[in-house]
């Protein structure tokens, strides 16, 4: 099977969670035996995974590259309310250059699949359908017009705007994947045929969790080998993680400090505010992907203090599979099938200290709860995620079965 993936093109190397999606879902198909191309907003260049590994491709000549129209782009996206940190994730929906390049890519490689990740990069992938008969997809990492809503200033009318236009997407495609079941009732609600939808999440490289070297990250870091260290990651621009790094340092670690328990709080992720978070803080910035396992496993326990955002909750599978206890707000672990028992939930912050106290002071407690994740996790295998996609595929390509 030949797939094309359409996405944003920040994601080399893959130290954020969109970018870890896009590239593990090629490389779990390329595994499996399929030829996935991937196009981008980087204009010159494109990519190809297969089993030999991932090679970068060059258009060529006369196929539209950079022309000047991003910025022009950006100001219609800026008329329309679109907030600014967010207009690139629209952008494809006017870039006619982008879906020109996708219908290249399409035609040359006799794409069977072209799969968007976020709902405006299905209007490339529409256009190459509209160009070879290939069948398509979206990739919902979030349900983008709620995800917005939660940002200050922003209006009802742009928000409806926002919501029109993600619906008519994901309408126009052949299938819609959401990341949870909660993710998939919120598109329902918005207008978005049930029938189209399937829940597939996001998964973790378990083989990357293996064996790993707690102390070696501990030295690296410049924390002590008996220290107590809390973990959480995640990209620290984006508004709910930078808050729950913030409130880890300012409101949790002084708690647990009134309970007689001194932690540091390892933070790892882009763009870290230096200037806040209160003492103990750790400020580990962009972690390489291949530093990253070690990094959580450098940890005691894992906390994810968040009070937003949507989509399934990648960091979590990451600390599950790390073997560590993890202690989470309800909105932090929104998303995950859990069976119950495989972490704590708590939402104040008194709450939360106590909770994370509590584990460390009871081993065989925290112990039992890192087993539980571990095996919890164990179905969530980027190799299972692409035999998921593969199951879809063929549901949608001539001859499927019909549903």
């Amino acid at each position: 099977m030949r797939i094309l993936l359409i996405s944003r093109g920040d994601v080399f190397p893959p130290t954020h969670g969109a970018a870890v999606k896009i590239v593990r879902t090629a490389e779990a198909l390329a595994g499996l035996g399929q030829t996935v191309f991937f196009v981008s907003d980087d204009r010159g260049i494109y990519y190809r995974f297969d089993r030999r590994g991932c090679c970068e491709l060059r258009f060529d000549v006369g196929v539209p590259g950079d022309r000047g129209v991003r910025d022009r782009l950006d100001g219609l996206l800026a008329t329309q309310g679109v907030p600014r940190d967010d207009r690139f994730l629209f952008a494809p929906m006017l870039d006619a250059d982008f879906w020109r390049r996708a219908v290249v890519v399409a035609r040359r490689h006799a794409i069977e699949i072209a799969q968007a990740e976020f709902p405006a990069y299905a209007a490339p992938a529409l256009a190459a359908r509209a160009a070879t008969g290939c069948r398509t997809l979206v990739v919902e990492h979030n349900v983008e017009h709620l995800r917005i809503a939660d940002s200050a200033g922003i209006t009802p009318e742009v928000i409806a705007r926002l919501r029109a236009w993600e619906v008519a997407l994901c309408r126009a495609v052949d299938r819609v994947v959401t990341v949870s079941d909660n993710d998939r009732r919120l598109l329902v609600a918005a207008g978005v045929p049930g029938p189209r939808i399937r829940v597939l999440p996001h998964g973790v490289d378990l083989h990357r969790y293996r064996g790993l070297e707690r102390q070696r990250a501990r030295k690296r870091l410049g924390i002590g080998a008996k220290e107590i260290v809390l973990v959480f990651h995640g990209v620290l621009n984006y508004p709910p993680n930078r808050e729950a790094a913030i409130r880890l340092g300012e409101r949790i670690l002084p708690r647990l400090q009134k309970r007689g328990v001194r932690a540091r709080a390892l933070v790892a992720g882009d763009d870290p505010p230096q200037d806040r978070g209160g003492n103990g803080m750790v400020w580990a910035g962009c972690v390489p992907p291949e530093q990253l396992p070690e990094t959580i496993a450098a940890a005691d326990l894992a906390v994810v203090p968040l009070l937003g955002g949507g989509g399934t909750r990648m960091k979590i599978l990451e600390y599950f599979a790390a073997g560590l206890p993890v202690v989470s707000t309800r909105k932090g672990a929104e998303g995950l099938p859990l069976q119950g028992g495989e972490l704590l939930l708590a939402d104040s912050d008194d709450e939360l200290a106590e909770a994370i106290a509590g584990l460390l002071a009871d081993r065989e407690r925290a112990r039992l709860l890192a087993a539980a994740g571990r095996a919890w996790v164990q179905r969530y295998d980027w190799s299972e995620i692409g035999r998921g996609y593969l199951e879809i595929y063929r549901e949608i390509l001539p001859g499927g079965p019909k549903r």
